[in-house]
């Protein structure tokens, strides 16, 4: 039995992308096979491409055959088989004869010393005999195989039985072809691609048994998935370890439904692949039916599918179930951000740690995964609310007592834990989360996904305080914020309204701020019906019965119903969170080990120990595995998975610190270890707080005396404290401290949630400064449901604080800003805005002021992108459900902070403060670099001037390289033909632009995408170009290229100029969808025919969903006389698309897809409409085939416009006579 050249079967490039690959590229002479890696050759000229093959500088690997005779020519075959990876047969017969042949071929390569290369072969819509390929030696060379529409014998078994036969991936796309002795033992199939999953269980069962990898080219249907999920996930004989598909188009609910097929604990697939078949050879033979269907899409969303969405559902899944053991995992190509392809590595990360761990696996077996018996409630509210004497209240025993002791207690530091049980299997855990400001920036750690735990919010009615809606709002807020990053459900809420004063104006106003706020949020939360029907509760929380009558029996039923949904989790997990429920406050890890872990920090070491007796290194990896899941689910604190630390070398000591060790007690890490930086208080109207600066010798003697005496403990946690924001060190550069080495412990330490110095401004003027900004917040802050939590902003506080120590410049930090200065540049990052008012933040700004005549000013960019990432990464690692967008800050703004601090807020109350990022670049790429944005009051600001060198550069250079494209293929293969015909007709010039700092500026920008700082700031040494002078380069560059595409334009409408008619000139072909598709396979059939503007200034599509055109039926032979009056109006929409020169209405346009069909160039554009040769088929249009096809677009227009032309004009095709043409009603004076 064959096999293939590298173990993995997902190592090979799959059939679908080879095939779509040489479908792109049509070519009918030899000479353009040379540019190609993969094509598809429609010509006779088999001697000239054997030559071609021999020579030594040949890159094509992969080609379809569209004619016949190649088996007869001479040495042709030869040549193929020991040069070629894959070959194509279309429309060819591959019968004894053929097939005779290649054995001849194969036979005479190896008797020249020649090695036979061709491992591939597709055959279609070919008549194929079988027996006669069984029996041939191709078997014994292919690896791959595909039969598309083909005549053939269905006995597949007895080509695949045969010992000698290397063909481990077999494609079809017919089902009937599957027997039960195709997967009988013995054969060499590994892998099988099918159109359509079986519909019979026992045969789709047996496939599974049989071999390693599936794959599905066509959407399947819900039914059909959860029958595949059946016999991979409940099929104890399944050996599928690999699941690919690749349909034409895939709805995010059926991918959201392939995700679920991934969560079950039981999924034993290790690849997964999710593509999306390109416009190839399977889309030709797409029919209106489907077409009609799929009406509701505009060409842009047919072809623009969502992926990050397709990403993020997936991901999801995998993040949710920690059995999964997906390695390799690839969703239509590239990740679609960074976020996401970090959320990957780190599920990567995971999974290989389970698949280290044999003694896991195999103890899994002994201990399948469990659902959880216990379920969260955290308590959320302004301090001196009530919570903790409703949370008090909620756990006594005896119900009887009406009141607590005191409500006169200390505000709760940090969190504490309570249980609440129901009964002998179901727990409730109490958090009560401390309510000052200072604690909130430690609450995500252990809130992992607010959409699988439970919410108390409890607000206070009567009494002293603050506002009630403003304080409700924040922690709805606050909630929402910290779900997954898809949550499958809305998070549960109990709003309770605790009485403090019971008079009637308190109730009515707080009655109305919950139902106000209950109407806006019941989208975002799902909140949970009181006794009396409304969906908030009223208790006075010092009463316990009332507390336990109202509140007990909807919590017991949100206990049942959460433990229901939760999924699965590893035992060695639930082990740990079952005995955090018990009475005592050590956590015993293992009862039946023979010794008992009872440390809050925890070495994995020790945990291996505990629970497999054995200090091996796959039992670590096994500790370190559970270690990450319970950090994803909030039990823990854990960092080792952060990608920091992934893979680092056993003997690095600072690492090992982070790695090696956990802390399993997060109540009192948080409330204990917590309370020695930010000290117990007594509650009172003035709080006061401790100093923001600590030696780190008195926090070392601090932790001490909480009986952590292991000094490796003790250092752990104060790293672990630094990694989380709580903790900044200073007095030393980060690269040198290390807290595995005492020697070399920073002098002292920051707690940045007590810091309240101000920012102070800059002194320098505003006057030599190029000012940048740019604020990062949550994508719905308009709308009011999410706001950054303060956490976030801790953390980003700590560090852009250590990157700035890292790049070798000190920096000041305060309450909410870090700030430093480099060269002249001023860099300022505001942690949360306007962080004075703690219940609205929703974002960061990043502040630059770089000196206009410094010729190393394009240094601040790099610090830009830098503390960009890093407010990224920190906000999805805590967040993953927020999603920022970037906006560019008001210059004027950035001055005013600069100049004063007293000037925070806007620079003006009525102006406006930013403009989103996209929508900047979006306006530049339209209207160009001298596109002014306004702010208010009549101030405006350049593009230019709003946005950053690179980013100018990421903007200009794909323009530049789209009309560099397009001008040369017009000049190349249309300006010859129409200057033929007398036209004053000129080749477009191309603007020359070579200057020095446009290509420095290109090497500015690719080191900054590589993120090599080191090497930005060695090649800045010897930058010296300025700001103004790369703007000065841009400003001339985009003076050219928009003279160029006016050029450009002009000339391609004045392609039929001399052809004086009566009637319009320039047609083209769309399906009723408006989704443009190659013109051949579109005779006998029904399609709509347009016409375009043909202004003097630029002709131009009309908008297709106001006027579709007129429906007819594409007669025989069609093409061949009209395909020249077509040509035309396809070079003008493929030009003004490339250019991003028409917009997509809402409807759908052809422009998109004319662009998905040339995405070669405008040749290969046109020759895929009329699947021929450009330069064979582009003849002049004479005037009388213009009129006659016009006469048969009358004769099937509507009856009611009768012989009426120009009202037909008007109605079918939005056109208008005008001295120059017809024009559409824009261009109609």
């Amino acid at each position: 039995m064959g096999e293939p050249k590298q173990a993995r079967i997902d190592d090979y490039e799959d059939l679908g992308s080879i095939r779509s690959e040489m479908w792109y590229h049509w070519v009918s002479h030899v000479f353009e096979l040379n540019r190609y890696r993969a094509a598809k050759f429609d010509s006779e000229d088999f001697e000239g491409f054997r030559e071609l093959l021999l020579q030594e500088d040949n890159i094509l690997e992969h080609v379809i055959l569209r004619r016949e005779g190649y088996h007869k020519a001479e040495g042709f075959l030869e040549a193929a088989v020991s040069k070629l990876s894959s070959l194509g047969i279309y429309e060819i017969d591959f019968r004894e004869l053929v097939i005779r042949s290649f054995d001849e071929a194969i036979a005479a390569a190896k008797h020249k010393g020649m090695p036979i290369k061709l491992k591939t072969l597709f055959v279609y819509s070919c008549a194929v005999d079988l027996d006669a390929l069984a029996g041939s030696t191709l078997p014994k060379y292919l690896e791959r195989l595909e039969f598309f529409h083909c005549d053939c014998s269905p006995h597949l078994e007895k080509l695949l039985q045969d010992p000698a036969c290397k063909i481990w991936e077999l494609s079809l796309d017919q089902n009937e072809y599957l027997t039960p002795a195709l997967f009988q033992a013995g054969t060499s199939l590994r892998k099988l691609t099918l159109i359509d999953i079986p519909n019979d269980q026992a045969l789709l069962s047996q496939i599974c048994g049989a071999i390693e990898g599936l794959g599905i080219s066509n959407e399947p249907s819900p039914a059909e998935i959860s029958l595949l999920e059946d016999c991979i996930n409940n099929n104890a004989k399944s050996k599928l370890w690999f699941l690919e598909l690749t349909p034409f188009y895939l709805p995010l609910s059926i991918v959201q439904l392939l995700g679920r097929l991934l969560t079950s604990p039981y999924c034993k697939l290790e690849s997964f692949s999710l593509g999306v078949k390109v416009s190839g050879f399977f889309n030709i033979d797409i029919d209106t039916d489907f077409l009609k269907q799929r009406e509701s899409f505009s060409s842009c969303e047919y072809f623009s599918l969502p992926l990050k969405e397709y990403q993020d559902a997936i991901l999801s899944n995998l993040e949710a179930n920690y059995s999964n053991r997906i390695q390799r995992l690839r969703i239509r190509g590239e990740w679609a951000s960074k976020l996401l392809e970090d959320r990957w590595l780190r599920v990567k990360y995971r999974n290989a740690l389970f698949q280290k761990s044999p003694v896991l696996a195999q103890s899994a077996l002994e201990n399948p995964p469990v659902t959880p018996s216990t379920t969260k409630l955290f308590m959320c509210g302004h301090t001196a609310s009530g919570k903790t004497t409703i949370s008090t209240n909620l756990v006594r025993p005896y119900a009887a007592l009406c009141q607590c002791v005191s409500q006169d207690h200390a505000s709760t530091v940090g969190i504490e834990r309570r249980t609440l049980r129901f009964g002998e299997r179901k727990k409730l855990l109490i958090y009560d989360l401390g309510g000052q400001e200072v604690y909130h920036a430690f609450h995500h750690y252990f809130l992992r996904g607010s959409d699988k735990d439970l919410f108390m919010v409890v607000c206070k009615v009567g009494g002293p305080g603050g506002d009630l809606e403003t304080e409700l709002q924040y922690w709805l807020r606050f909630i929402a914020a910290h779900q997954t990053a898809t949550p499958a459900r809305k998070p549960t809420i109990f709003l309770v309204l605790n009485i403090f004063v019971r008079h009637d104006r308190f109730l009515v106003e707080a009655r109305a701020a919950a139902t106000t706020l209950l109407l806006k949020y019941k989208d975002k939360l799902d909140f949970v019906q009181g006794q009396r029907g409304d969906h908030y509760f009223e208790v006075n929380g010092l009463n316990a019965r009332q507390v336990q009558k109202e509140l007990k029996p909807k919590l017991a039923i949100a206990v049942g119903e959460m433990i229901n949904e939760v999924t699965v989790i590893p035992w060695t997990c639930d082990e740990v969170i079952r005995e955090r429920a018990s009475s005592t406050p050590w956590y015993h890890i293992h009862k039946r080990a023979q010794t008992i872990v009872q440390q809050r920090v925890v070495d994995l070491h020790e945990m291996s120990k505990a629970w497999f007796q054995g200090e091996k290194e796959d039992q670590a990896f096994a500790a370190q595995y559970t270690f990450i899941c319970l950090h994803d689910m909030g039990e823990v604190v854990y960092f080792g998975a952060d990608d920091t630390y992934q893979n680092t070398h056993p003997n690095d000591k600072e690492a090992a610190l982070i790695v090696n060790n956990a802390v399993l007690d997060m109540p009192w890490f948080l409330h204990t270890v917590l309370g020695i930086f930010i000290p117990k208080q007594d509650r009172n109207n003035t709080m006061k707080w401790g100093e923001p600066k600590w030696s780190t010798a008195k926090a070392v003697q601090e932790l001490k005396i909480l009986g952590e005496t292991a000094e490796g403990n003790i250092y752990f946690l104060l790293k672990l404290l630094c990694e989380m924001g709580v903790l900044i060190p200073d007095g030393m550069r980060s690269w040198d401290i290390r807290w595995s080495e005492p020697r070399n412990l920073p002098e002292h330490l920051i707690v940045p949630a007590l810091l309240r110095d101000e920012f102070t401004g800059w002194i320098e003027s505003e006057q030599t400064y190029d000012c940048w900004g740019r604020r990062l917040q949550a994508d719905d802050t308009m709308k009011g449901f999410v706001l950054l939590p303060s956490g976030v902003f801790a953390v980003i506080q700590a560090k852009v604080k250590e990157m700035c120590n890292r790049w070798g410049h000190g920096s000041n930090i305060g309450a909410g800003w870090v700030s430093f200065q480099e060269d002249l540049i001023q860099v300022l990052v505001t942690i949360g805005g306007d962080y004075k008012h703690w219940t609205d933040r929703q974002w960061v700004d990043i502040m630059l002021m770089v000196p206009k005549e410094e010729k190393r000013g394009l240094k601040g960019e790099q610090f830009m992108k830098e503390i960009r990432d890093c407010v990224v990464k920190e906000t999805n690692r805590a967040c993953p459900f927020i999603k920022l967008e970037e906006h560019a800050l008001n210059p004027v703004k950035v001055r005013q902070f600069g100049k004063a601090s007293r000037q925070q807020g806007s620079c003006n109350e009525n102006s406006k403060s930013c403009w989103a990022l996209q929508e900047v670049k979006q306006m530049v790429a339209r209207e160009g670099f001298d596109y002014h944005f306004t702010w208010g009051f009549g101030d405006s600001t350049s593009a230019l001037e709003l946005l950053m060198p690179s980013e100018v550069n990421e903007i200009i250079q794909p323009r530049k390289r789209a009309v560099e494209e397009v001008v040369k293929e017009y000049n190349q293969h249309i300006v010859p033909v129409y200057q033929s015909q007398q036209q004053q007709l000129v080749q477009v010039e191309i603007p020359k632009f070579e200057s020095d700092d446009m290509s420095n500026l290109a090497k500015f920008c690719y080191q900054l995408h590589k993120r090599q700082m080191q090497g930005i700031q060695i090649y800045m040494e010897d930058f010296k170009v300025s700001i103004t002078d790369i703007k000065e380069s841009l400003q001339k560059l985009q003076k050219g290229l928009k003279d160029t595409e006016n050029a450009l334009i002009k000339s391609c409408s004045s392609l039929l100029e001399s052809i004086k008619l009566e009637c319009p000139k320039l047609p083209h072909l769309t399906m009723a969808s408006s989704l443009l598709l190659k013109y051949s396979p579109l005779i006998g059939k029904r399609a709509n025919i347009s016409y375009l503007c043909e202004h003097p200034s630029g002709c131009h599509p009309v908008d297709l969903k106001k006027y579709p055109g007129v429906p007819i039926t594409i007669p025989n032979q069609w093409f061949k006389k009209y395909s020249n009056i077509f040509v035309p109006a396809i070079t003008m929409c493929f030009t003004l698309a490339k250019l991003g020169k028409v917009a997509m209405p809402e409807g759908g346009e052809l422009v998109g897809t004319l662009i998905e069909l040339g995405a070669n160039g405008l040749k290969a554009t046109i020759d895929s409409c009329f699947e021929g040769d450009l330069n064979n088929r582009l003849q002049p249009a004479s005037k009388d085939d213009i009129v006659e096809l016009f006469e048969y677009v009358k004769k099937n227009s509507p009856q009611r416009y009768g012989k009426d032309r120009i009202l037909m004009m008007k109605k079918c095709f939005g056109l208008v006579k005008s001295p120059s043409g017809w024009v559409c009603k824009d261009h109609h004076y």
